[in-house]
């Protein structure tokens, strides 16, 4: 923070130090606000030569903090020579020589040597604010340099002569200093940006000065263009080259007609496998070391695995191998981990996505994120009695039988306490000793004293194990007592559990799985078809309370105590809320996404010209009646939005209940206070009173998000979409300049006013009549179509400005009030920065509509280029040239085996299988020798 302080009084010192040097060079002999201003900021400067002399540094690796090398370190530096000089109180001299004092206070710029390392320590510290950051600074920079050409300019002088109209005029002399400054500023900002072009000079100095300031707004300009391309750049990230290599791959499967549900399983796969956002983080993690990217690993996952409850006793060292040997994979949709009488060779942990453990073609169980299933199997040799398969797109965490082996021969301990829960499986199962694995059976071939259980989350296993095996108080009996101990190890769960509050279930749950786990074991048949098929030994699924809705729909005491009350007895939610959620992925929630986009443009069309245009303030019953519309379908958005279904961790939650409170815990109220009817409170004030409708222009990313599911915004749809933007904003400024003109004063010269004319005039008196500025009282329903004629010009001219200000096709006049300046500054930088993002957008777009072209142009050009310095020869070249053009037409130069890389390796044999069969079809029609003779 210190730094971040200095930095401020440094930019503080720059913006006052040359505005004082040309506005007002007399009040640094008195006590001003400046004069304050610059005492404080010195006094700052005097306190950081202790701080800088006392600042440890590094030498060779080692962080030194001894008081006397740092401070013989900062004297000996030239930054010690500096801050003396800039620190120099020459405000002493300001009895004797005013004038030159303040031009010795440009000393203190000596302290800009420090810029780029407070700049640097800026980002830094402000490292998650990248983005904002960076247009900060442009911007910034930007400003000052325009303030100081505008101090520079009218450090020029005035007209005197009368012959100079490059220079203000003398009868503005009595203006106020910010007036003068404003008007200079303008100036300045105006050559800048290409958006007033002033009157031509007259002297040398004028003309450099003037090419100058041009130059600085080109190469500002060019700046801000190629800082805005490299946030995009980073902000897609890889998104273009994603793009293509799925566009080349839709290209080569429809080329070699593979079967369409082939075709959308695996560009489905590709498309969550590279955007979903734990891609990014295992991109991430490779670009870590290994050491740091497993402590990450560790960190985030040795929760989950110290509460499956098959590791109940083992050490926290233990905990930790395990972890560190973890895997993350993607697994697409119906895809099988385990099959019936498989050995299973692998346990997993869902990360996301939903899996289904079936038993007869029955599914009996659904496990979701926290899960873990198959350490049965891992550590004994019973084959699986379940199948296991993905209902949606999962990443989980694989853990080999052959690491554990390994892990386990260095932890005997640990495999003895392992040994004792799969025994006490086992024995809940009715299965013999005899399945042991071999690591396991051989660490308890000894007598030992069983450890005690702890209270674990719920394990999932395959098969009966995944039905039986405890969740997150698993009842094993005890050698000596039969009873349910609880572990000693609490170091890591326990722990963990304080501090995030999300391992675990409700107690409730715990008891209320114990006692029918008890009255199971009462009246558990030892036929293992009936334990299958035992609703009691059902373990409830893994849940975290704040990260996702528990799972079974109807189990009110996964909802929360009250919230089944509330659903059951009160007659206003049994109204709303369906039977059943409207699924988010659907075509009726496409269509009605379509509508609320153009209810939100037809908002932000109507509702600014109601607040600015005397016409338009009362409406017509045709208007009222749209708007009345309008309001009705956000108050159906809402009502919809209750019973709307929403991913969590790639599973699809249908529950009304569940939908419910998740909409009233996030946008709800926000969306309940846009659509609210204030309008109809004071008619008066129709359009101000609805401009809250206009903030559920928050809400169009998300909505633009869902449409992605429905229609592929390619590059030339977003184009259409930018273009769109474009022409809202000029509609939104160009009622911000009427309105402008309606605060300010209609001005009576038609040509060099920046405001609207007088003739544009109209103020309305009441709900029935308007005036304009000659006294003329128009009655609004006889005089309609006169009216409506001024109110298209007025529109029209202040439509033209809003496009001359922000895509600069022509010149604005001078404006001559603050207000007006202030307007006219804040619309011309805010052109300067959309004429920067529209270039941006134009060139991102066409790049990336066209990217696996140029990529194969470029691997084209590298081979052409191969050929001619190895002199190949005319019918080499001619050779390369046809495969190269047949390359393009068949795989749009994409090599068919990267391209199916990253697909697991069923999908992948299965693909190439149908590539290879579309290949070979041609030549095992042609009839052989024996059938044509």
């Amino acid at each position: 923070m210190w730094e971040q302080s200095l930095l401020v009084c440094l930019l503080l010192e720059a913006f006052m130090l040359p505005y004082l040097l040309a506005f007002q060079p007399e009040v640094v002999g008195g006590v001003s606000i400046f004069f304050v201003l610059i005492f404080a900021c010195e006094f700052v400067f005097t306190l950081d030569l202790y701080v800088q002399a006392h600042m440890g540094y590094y030498s060779d690796g080692n962080l030194i903090r001894d008081k006397k090398r740092t401070i013989r370190r900062y004297i000996r530096s030239w930054h010690f020579a500096l801050d003396v000089i800039a620190i120099i109180p020459v405000q002493i001299l300001v009895i004797s020589f005013p004038r030159v004092v303040t031009k010795l206070l440009f000393v203190k710029l000596l302290r800009w040597s420090r810029l780029p390392h407070l700049v640097s320590s800026l980002d830094e510290f402000y490292a998650k604010q990248f983005v904002v950051l960076k247009l900060l600074k442009v911007l910034a920079s930007t400003l000052y340099l325009a303030h100081v050409l505008a101090c520079i300019r009218f450090s020029f002088g005035e007209n005197t002569s009368q012959n100079n109209p490059w220079l203000p005029a003398t009868s503005l002399h009595d203006l106020p200093l910010h007036r003068h400054y404003l008007a200079s500023l303008f100036w300045s900002v105006g050559i800048m940006t290409g958006l007033f072009e002033g009157e031509l000079p007259r002297h040398n100095t004028e003309f450099l000065f003037t090419i100058l300031v041009a130059l600085c707004g080109f190469s500002m300009f060019t700046t801000l263009c190629a800082t805005i391309f490299v946030i995009s750049k980073c902000e897609s990230g890889n998104t273009e080259a994603v793009g293509a290599r799925i566009n080349q791959l839709v290209h080569v499967l429809s080329f070699h007609h593979v079967p369409e549900n082939q075709q959308a399983q695996a560009i489905e796969y590709l498309k969550r496998y590279y955007t979903d956002a734990k891609s990014t983080d295992r991109e991430t993690a490779k670009i870590l070391c290994p050491s740091i990217a497993n402590d990450i690993q560790v960190e985030l996952l040795k929760a989950t695995i110290a509460e499956v409850s098959i590791f109940g006793g083992c050490s926290d060292q233990f905990i930790v191998a395990m972890t560190s040997l973890l895997e993350m994979i993607a697994v697409p949709a119906q895809t099988t981990l385990f099959s019936v009488g498989d050995h299973g060779n692998a346990m997993y942990v869902v990360h996301s996505g939903v899996l289904a453990i079936i038993v007869k073609s029955v599914t009996v169980r659904e496990i979701r994120k926290g899960s873990c299933l198959g350490e049965l199997y891992v550590f004994s040799l019973l084959p699986c009695m379940a199948t296991v398969t993905t209902t949606t797109y999962a990443i989980l965490y694989k853990l080999s039988r052959f690491h554990c082996e390994r892990v386990l021969e260095g932890y005997p301990d640990c495999a003895s306490a392992i040994a004792v829960h799969v025994r006490a499986m086992f024995k809940l199962l009715n299965i013999s000793d005899d399945k042991l694995g071999t690591n396991v059976s051989t660490s308890i071939s000894t007598p030992i004293t069983p450890r005690k259980l702890t209270s674990r989350r719920t394990s999932v296993t395959a098969g009966k194990s995944a039905v039986v095996a405890g969740p997150t108080l698993v009842k094993i009996p005890s050698r000596r007592d039969n009873k349910v101990m609880p572990s000693r190890r609490e170091s890591i769960t326990q722990k963990i559990s304080r501090a995030t509050r999300a391992i675990g279930p409700l107690r409730r749950d715990i008891s209320q799985w114990s006692k029918r786990s008890m009255r199971s074991e009462r009246i558990r048949d030892t036929n293992p078809d009936t334990m299958l098929s035992a609703d009691t030994f059902l373990s409830p699924p893994l849940t975290d309370p704040g990260l996702r809705p528990k799972v079974p729909a109807g189990n009110e005491s996964q909802q929360g105590p009250n919230m089944g009350l509330i659903f059951e007895h009160h007659v206003l939610w049994r109204l709303i809320l369906l039977r059943r959620c409207i699924d988010h992925q659907s075509a009726v929630r496409m269509w009605w996404l379509l509508l609320l986009l153009s209810n939100l443009c037809y908002c932000w069309l109507l509702i600014p010209v109601q607040v600015v245009f005397p016409l338009w303030q009362r409406p017509t019953w045709i208007f009222q009646t749209t708007d009345t519309i309008a309001n009705v379908v956000l108050v159906f958005d809402i009502a919809l939005s209750l019973n709307l279904s929403f991913m969590v961790d790639s599973d699809k939650v249908m529950d009304p209940k569940q939908s419910m409170t998740h909409y009233l815990k996030g946008d709800f109220v926000f969306d309940l206070l846009c659509a609210l009817p204030y309008e109809y409170l004071n008619m008066h004030n129709y359009g101000l009173m609805r401009l809250p409708r206009l903030l559920r222009v928050f809400n169009l990313k998300k909505q633009l998000k869902e449409i992605k599911h429905f229609i592929q915004l390619n590059s030339r749809r977003q184009l259409l979409l930018f273009i769109l933007l474009l022409i809202m904003m000029f509609h939104v400024v160009a009622c911000i300049y009427f309105g402008i003109s309606y605060a300010e004063g209609f001005d009576s010269n038609e040509d060099e006013a920046w405001v609207c004319p007088t003739s544009l005039c109209l103020r309305r008196l009441n709900a029935t009549h308007l005036e304009n500025c000659n006294g003329t009282i128009f009655t609004e329903a006889p005089n309609r179509d006169e009216l409506e004629g001024i109110t298209a010009l007025e529109y029209f001219r202040s439509l033209y400005y809003a496009v001359g200000v922000l895509a600069s096709p022509g010149k604005t006049v001078e404006p001559t009030s603050d207000r007006q300046l202030v307007a006219a500054l804040v619309l011309m930088l805010g052109g300067f920065l959309i004429s920067a993002i529209v270039v941006d957008n134009v060139q991102k777009r066409f790049t990336a509509s066209a990217f696996e072209q140029k990529q194969f142009f470029e691997t084209s050009t590298r081979i052409q280029l191969f050929l001619r310095r190895q002199k190949a020869p005319l019918a080499i070249h001619h050779r390369v040239k046809s495969f190269l053009d047949y390359w393009w037409s068949t795989h749009r130069g994409a090599v068919i085996r990267e391209l199916l890389a990253d697909l697991p390796r069923s999908m992948r044999l299965e693909l190439l299988r149908n590539i290879s069969a579309t290949t070979w079809r041609p030549f095992s029609a042609r009839p052989t020798r024996g059938d044509s003779g």
